[in-house]
């Protein structure tokens, strides 16, 4: 399967301006049937000597592939105004013109390979290996056998994109699963961080009781001098401070084991649940590209079969066999 490269990023050129690069570059594909070679991108020599002001004159049409030279060496050496190269960059100074030619390219380059592997498997018999076509014309079982070709690939083409279909769903659903695991993690740490914080603000608090509570005890042993009624004002205060440090003792257990909890939870249960989640998202995105290829493919060798038919039967409908869409 033939593989087109696009590099594209966003350059500086001052306050007011910038520009937006988009390289792209035929990396792959089967030679010769999908393309002969990777040299897809006519170029124009404007200044033999100077490389940097080639400009791109189109994307190839299938003539362009068998008498262009490749590259621009090959083109200065045959005296050539254009020649064919496998990359091609383009400036535009705003992204919606960018897009569109990223699109544009992509468009004319699929077009280009579409068209190539239906005039090489259908047309092509240059010199010096013309066709040769024996006649009278081959027997009725020829034809059978490539209409029973083109109904294998159809057959096969409507299955993957059954597949297809049902890895997309897949997809979108652990997108789901896995942003919801996202916010659920998410959620609980604030929860987490807050109960650890309650639970050392109640440890704080009940270590300062407790030293208050025994100054408090030492001050009304040394305060002898003091009128009773407010020794015994004093001496129930501080019991009742006493009470309140073994509550405070429960309170501060309490924040503790919440905590603990909660942390058991986020880590025993929820941050497990992300990660299995991750693992199917990472899953159900290569299943997808997987299926995506796969139809692609099929889709090609479903043209590829069906041109065969017509080579040698122009009229037959596509339609009269295999009865599912397309």
């Amino acid at each position: 399967m033939a593989n087109l490269q696009q590099e594209r990023h966003v350059e500086y050129v001052s306050a007011q301006f910038e520009r937006y690069v988009l390289t792209s570059t035929m990396t792959t594909a089967v030679i010769p049937t999908e393309l002969p070679h990777l040299f897809v991108f006519v170029h124009k020599i404007v200044d033999p000597s100077d490389p940097k002001r080639d400009t791109l004159a189109r994307v190839a049409r299938i003539s362009d592939l068998t008498t262009l030279p490749l590259g621009r060496n090959a083109g200065l050496a045959s005296h050539a105004v254009e020649y064919l190269s496998t990359t091609s960059t383009l400036t535009y100074p705003t992204l919606d013109e960018a897009i569109a030619a990223e699109k544009t390219v992509i468009d004319r380059c699929n077009a280009l390979i579409t068209d190539w592997v239906k005039f090489n498997a259908s047309f092509n018999a240059p010199s010096p290996t013309p066709a040769n076509i024996p006649l009278p014309s081959p027997d009725p079982s020829q034809k059978q056998q490539l209409i029973a070709a083109y109904k294998a690939t159809k057959e096969n083409r409507y299955a993957l994109g059954l597949a297809r279909q049902a890895a997309a769903q897949a997809l979108a659903q652990a997108q789901a699963a896995f942003t919801a695991a996202q916010a659920t993690v998410g959620d609980l740490t604030g929860f987490v961080q807050t109960a650890n914080q309650l639970a050392v603000e109640a440890q704080n608090s009940l270590a300062f009781l407790t030293a208050v509570g025994g100054a408090g005890t030492m001050f009304l042993l040394a305060a002898g001098c003091a009128p009773a009624d407010a020794q015994s004002t004093f001496q129930a205060a501080l019991n009742q401070a006493t009470n309140q440090q073994a509550l405070l003792v429960g309170y501060s257990s309490d924040h503790s084991a919440f905590a603990a909890s909660l942390q058991s939870y986020l880590t025993g249960t929820l941050q497990p649940q992300l990660t299995t989640a991750q693992a199917a998202l990472a899953a159900a995105q290569a299943a997808d590209i997987t299926a995506a290829q796969q139809l692609a493919s099929a889709q090609q060798l479903e043209q590829t079969a069906l041109a065969a038919v017509l080579a040698i039967c122009p009229d037959f409908q596509a339609s009269a066999v295999c009865q599912v869409p397309g």
